[in-house]
């Protein structure tokens, strides 16, 4: 399963990346940035989560308007 993951780094920043768990490990596919403040914490998470969903399909909405 692919995640994002928050980490924070040596000079305070937070690293965004999205990472598998792998035999019992987070797996780092790709960084995504750091972020300094709370406003690029955000975009930074935003920007993953669509990475990671761009390629799923959207779900046949079964109550449809007539």
């Amino acid at each position: 399963m692919v995640f994002l993951r928050k980490v924070r780094t040596g000079s305070g920043a937070t690293a965004v990346q999205i990472a598998e768990r792998k035999n019992r490990r987070d797996v780092v596919l790709e960084h995504l940035g750091s972020a300094h403040t709370e406003a690029e914490l955000v975009a930074l998470m935003k920007a993953g989560r669509e990475k990671i969903h761009a390629g799923q399909k959207v779900p046949f909405a079964r109550c449809q308007a007539a």
